[in-house]
């Protein structure tokens, strides 16, 4: 089921709560997360992914999403999920040293475009998997069935079963 909250909501429940003023949290999370500078229609889609997901998500991670129009920027064909800083991470950072982690989600537009609404959102919620799992995303580290069927599996959890199979990755 989707969220009805809009963003604008969202942040300022989050800016009433942490007791802050409401435009410098919509600035940091515009700053953070990049999702204001997204194409109209990546951003109207990860914002629907990002409101549909569970208080407490990202509660490890700060995360991104940034939009390239080659095939080259991601690992995989659609998108790719980087950790860029934290335990795992090709950043030197020593695993102990806190456990917050940095992401970046870079969808490609030439392949996203063709695809469906749904399609798109499953990428994304795939994506936002990633980070939810905390999971390390370099070769060295990394385990792709498990990481993958992870991402999956987090994403049908918190509800987009459907958007998954308009993206043919679950039957």
């Amino acid at each position: 089921m989707r969220s009805t909250r809009t963003v604008e909501a969202a942040l300022r429940a989050f800016a009433h709560e942490h007791r802050a003023e409401f435009d410098a949290v919509l600035e940091r999370h515009e700053e953070q997360t990049g999702i204001a500078a997204l194409p109209p229609r990546y951003r109207r889609l990860a914002e629907e992914v990002w409101l549909a997901l569970p208080d407490g998500w990202d509660s490890h991670a700060v995360w991104s999403v940034r939009v390239e129009d080659i095939a080259s920027a991601v690992d995989h064909f659609y998108a790719g999920s980087s950790l860029l800083h934290g335990p795992h991470a090709d950043d030197g950072s020593d695993p102990r040293d806190g456990f917050v982690q940095i992401w970046e989600v870079v969808l490609c537009s030439p392949r996203l475009d063709p695809l469906s609404d749904a399609a798109v959102r499953g990428v994304i919620v795939h994506e936002f998997g990633h980070v939810a799992s905390a999971l390390p995303t370099k070769p060295q580290w990394r385990n792709d069935e498990l990481c993958e069927n992870r991402a999956d599996n987090i994403a049908k959890w918190w509800g987009f079963l459907s958007d998954l199979e308009a993206l043919g990755v679950v039957k």
